[in-house]
């Protein structure tokens, strides 16, 4: 059952307390069978397992990783996290592309292998988390800054494969497909007509359905049924309404088709969330 924990948008966007830090950490827990629902962002997500086991889905293909492991996501890959084992407890980094860029480095120009079990790298990230919720003293930011630089650098040079086409921070196309996501979040539950968002951008339908997938590895199609069954288990979780009414509420017409596309999205039938969460 996937139980989520915060439904948040498809295109995550986040406020930091600092904005000049490389860095920032969360924790997070997750326990039978619960999952973080897929989204992506900007930053680089690194993940670090120091309780159980937990399943990474990265451009739609799931990788195991266990406990003292490391999960390496890249700048805007849609991806989703799943428990594993009975309970599972990670920490979260994520590191600002545009931090490095006002240095001259784009640290999205990398591939880096989606797991990480170096112990050199992982002891960095440790002393990098200690470090970020530990500290309570005037230099944690300058510390901060100098430990997590060199964090990135150190992974870069052990870990990195080769690199890739990246993105750069300013990049009007990214804007864009920023705009498109926040547009297909925003009216998920109308019938949208792809060609119609194409030509208000001023893009051929061909020519922006490469850019959305270079930069999110995704379609829009696939995109905006993520966001229509997000707005359906929502629905499934709170109303006693039937459960073909809610599939035309959130913009599928053919009934067989809402209920296929809602598994591959969240993992189980509309009848076993509805049935979980309202008596």
């Amino acid at each position: 059952m996937a139980k989520y924990r915060d439904l948040d948008p498809f295109m995550e966007q986040r406020i930091y307390p600092n904005e000049v830090d490389p860095v920032f950490f969360q924790m997070n827990e997750l326990g039978e069978a619960a999952t973080f629902p897929p989204h992506f962002h900007d930053e680089i997500e690194i993940l670090y397992v120091f309780r159980g086991k937990i399943a990474v889905t990265i451009y739609g293909e799931e990788y195991i990783v266990p406990k003292y492991n490391i999960c390496f996501v890249p700048s805007m890959s849609i991806h989703s996290v799943r428990n594993f084992s009975e309970i599972s407890e990670y920490n979260v980094c994520f590191l600002k592309p545009a931090y490095f860029a006002k240095e001259n480095v784009n640290i999205t120009a990398y591939t880096i292998p989606y797991i990480i079990n170096d112990t050199d790298i992982t002891e960095d990230y440790k002393k990098l988390k200690n470090l970020f919720f530990g500290d309570k003293s005037q230099f944690k930011q300058i510390a901060l800054r100098s430990l997590g630089t060199y964090f990135v650098i150190n992974m870069i040079k052990h870990a990195s494969l080769n690199e890739n086409e990246p993105y750069l921070p300013n990049d009007q196309k990214l804007a864009v497909i920023k705009d498109v996501t926040l547009f297909l979040k925003e009216h998920a539950c109308e019938q949208i007509d792809i060609s119609e968002i194409c030509k208000k951008y001023g893009y051929s339908s061909s020519y922006l359905s490469r850019l959305f997938k270079k930069y999110t590895k995704t379609t829009m199609s696939k995109a905006l049924n993520y966001y229509r069954c997000i707005n359906a288990q929502k629905l499934l979780m709170t109303k006693d309404i039937s459960i073909m009414e809610i599939s035309e509420m959130c913009g599928y017409n053919n009934y067989s088709y809402f209920t296929k596309t809602y598994k591959e999205c969240i993992g189980e039938l509309p009848s076993t969330t509805k049935n979980a969460y309202i008596s």
